[in-house]
């Protein structure tokens, strides 16, 4: 076969193979980060009406609100944001359509590698004819290796096969412009390395590989310095544009002041000497999982990585390891080009994400393997097929890694078909995350409430409870655990264990007052089930959280009420008023109680006759005048009131029942007779 041929049929077996390893997620629903950047990013809703917001705000700003910064730098990846918008705008939300644009794209970015890779070779006189060629091995490690599964399998992860993609025909163009000057190829890789920069920041650190290889691969470099200067400007010009204009929609350069909250900042309770050797185990991890990834998991938040310290062994293996990189990358310079350039392109493409100089969010996160595992391949393929190019076996055990990677990667693929999935199978890994454990009962919660069989409503929610009471052990003060927590007790109406939770929710996050609405459903909850000590703990704890509302007292009165302490009721009424003298239901409540309570029947007119005329369409105000009056014989008076009562609510077999009895007063049994058959029916 000619040597031609070969490469043709190599790079469609790359092609072909990325499409194939991640067809399936083809059927999957939106997932994990979908919603920041997707369905529930304001701008994205709009469509194309939303394209203005998406180029001039933080990639978060749709979901969280404008001048909310929730990890160090903030996010600015308005291309790939700007692909979802138009996708709206085309499809509506549909998952499909992402995940196959996604494909697509992962499947271009693995022709573009070989590519790549391929240029690398011949300048190197590597043999590239073979079917066992270099550059083919390193791109099909690529390509099948499941660490990728995060970025091609979530539609968000987009960005980062943008990133690289555009990253990736940039420099190629620059270097043809090296080769051969020609404009086409310097306005091409200015126009692709602006495009890399607008999907993610990250594609800035290329500005600095390119000269870095170049330097290693084309042995005339110095001597063509013109020819070096204008393609690196090609790279540089998009780099200086794309910084301006991230300042000026983020409001700075790069605010890395560290978000004091520890989802978004792991490290925020420890020593500067403990962050650093974190960093370094980490970084093992990332070494021991592009070797042998497994167990995946998309979570890695505290406390699945432990904060450790120098005294751990590990976290010198992992220092080492990255010690022994450089010192082997500056031994073989130039003896060995193509292994330094895997180093080069792994740490200059992860440094950025390692959280050595920036803190980034999390401990880890595989999708930042992304990149940097192209630099992997390379230097993994390269001195394995040179210190063993002898042996028979070294291409079937290259083979073999590739398929093995192949299964894994297909084996992990489906926890990401929605979020039920991912973190059902994600907690088994991450069980130590309390960001997992309650991203599950928050999901296990959603089902629960579109569910309306109440022994799997309750079931859903009792499993909800067993995540949310273990990620209170890893960290008792994640506002989530207990306003997830306060939910799902109130669905098995354990309205106590719910009052608690949202108490202690409103104690760690007290500006957010959608808690104190839930605090206030379960004191009405609890008042409807007669658990009285409850509701009376939930508007008395609302008095004091909210000292001006008049609902938490004529809350209260309505308790004491029930329980029969009626001094304290019209106390708490009283109380009501004087926040708020023309409070309709307080008016009506010292109505009915001048009236019930104490018999004296001119109060209770009075206070009852206030609130009428100051809302003549409230129901209980009218029943209670009917009452009224029927109690001081006036029974013409007391059917007005009662019929328009009716009226308002005519499903009220209480009303019906009075009605009859005013008619049955007055003789007319007929009528009398009809309200009652009436009322039974109700």
């Amino acid at each position: 076969m000619y040597p031609g041929k070969i490469k043709l049929y190599q790079s469609w077996i790359i092609v072909l193979l990325s499409f194939i390893l991640y067809a399936q997620t083809i059927s999957y629903d939106y997932a994990l980060d979908d919603l920041l950047m997707i369905t529930g990013n304001t701008f994205t809703q709009k469509g194309l009406a939303g394209t203005y917001e998406i180029f001039t705000n933080d990639a978060f700003a749709g979901l969280f609100g404008k001048g909310k910064t929730l990890v160090a730098g903030g996010r600015y990846r308005p291309l790939t944001h700007f692909m979802f918008a138009l996708e709206k705008e085309l499809f509506g939300f549909n998952p499909h359509i992402g995940h196959l644009i996604n494909v697509l794209l992962y499947s271009c970015l693995g022709w573009v590698v070989f590519r790549f890779l391929l240029r690398i070779a011949h300048k190197l006189s590597l043999p590239t004819e073979s079917w066992w060629s270099i550059p083919f091995l390193t791109a099909l490690i690529f390509v099948v290796h499941p660490l990728h599964t995060e970025v091609v399998a979530n539609i968000k992860g987009r960005d980062e096969i943008c990133s690289l993609l555009f990253s990736l025909i940039s420099i190629v163009l620059a270097w043809r412009y090296f080769e051969k000057p020609n404009i086409i190829y310097w306005i091409g890789s200015f126009l692709m390395f602006t495009l890399a920069l607008f999907s993610k920041e990250n594609a800035i650190m290329w500005l600095f590989i390119y000269p870095f290889f170049l330097f290693l691969i084309e042995k005339n470099f110095l001597n063509r310095w013109k020819n070096v200067v204008l393609p690196f400007l090609s790279l540089l010009l998009p780099a200086i544009i794309f910084i301006a204009v991230r300042s000026w929609v983020l409001g700075g350069l790069l605010n890395t002041e560290p978000v004091k909250e520890l989802m978004n900042n792991p490290f925020v309770y420890s020593t500067k000497s403990e962050e650093l050797a974190t960093i370094f185990y980490t970084w093992l991890l990332y070494f021991k999982l592009l070797i042998i990834p497994y167990p995946l998991t998309h979570d890695y938040y505290p406390f699945h990585i432990q904060i450790t310290n120098f005294s751990d062994p590990l976290v010198w293996i992992g220092l080492f390891l990255t010690l022994f990189s450089f010192i082997y990358a500056l031994i073989y310079l130039r003896k060995k080009p193509w292994d330094v350039i895997g180093i080069g392109i792994f740490w200059g493409t992860f440094i950025i994400s390692s959280n050595l100089f920036f803190n980034i969010g999390t401990f880890m996160n595989e999708r930042f393997m992304f990149t940097p595992l192209l630099g992997f391949s390379m230097f993994f393929v390269g001195w394995f097929k040179r210190n063993f190019a002898q042996k028979k076996w070294i291409n079937m055990a290259f083979m073999m890694v590739a398929f093995i990677y192949s299964l894994l990667t297909i084996l992990r693929n489906p926890a990401w078909k929605n979020n039920y999935t991912l973190f059902s199978t994600d907690v088994k890994t991450s069980y130590r995350s309390a960001k997992v454990n309650v991203s599950l009962a928050e999901i296990l919660l959603q089902m629960s409430d579109e569910t309306a069989h109440p022994i799997k409503k309750k079931n859903l929610a009792d499993t909800a409870i067993f995540y949310l009471n273990r990620a209170e052990k890893i960290y008792p003060l994640y506002i989530g655990v207990y306003d997830l927590r306060g939910k799902a007790h109130f669905i098995v109406e354990n309205f106590e264990g719910s009052y608690r939770d949202y108490v202690k929710a409103i104690q760690i996050a007290p500006e957010r007052k959608v808690l104190y609405d839930n605090l206030f459903l379960v004191g009405l909850a609890s008042l409807t089930k007669k658990q009285y000590h409850v509701s009376k703990s939930a508007f008395l704890q609302l008095m004091k959280l909210q000292p001006d509302s008049v609902k938490h007292p004529f809350q209260l009165s309505i308790v004491y009420d029930q329980i029969g302490k009626y001094d304290s009721t019209f106390y708490y009424l009283h109380a009501a008023l004087k926040k708020d003298s023309i409070y309709v239901p307080a008016l009506n409540k010292m109505g009915e109680m001048y009236g019930r309570v104490r018999h004296d029947f001119a109060q209770s007119e009075k206070w009852l006759l206030k609130a009428y005329s100051l809302d003549s369409t409230y129901s209980p105000v009218l029943e209670n005048l009917g009452v009224l009056y029927g109690m001081k014989q006036q029974f013409t008076k007391s059917l007005y009131y009662l019929k328009k009562a009716h009226r308002l609510n005519p499903k009220n077999p209480q009303i019906l029942r009075n009605i009859a009895i005013s008619f049955d007063k007055l003789g007319m049994k007929d009528s009398a007779s009809y309200y009652w058959q009436l009322s039974q029916k109700k």
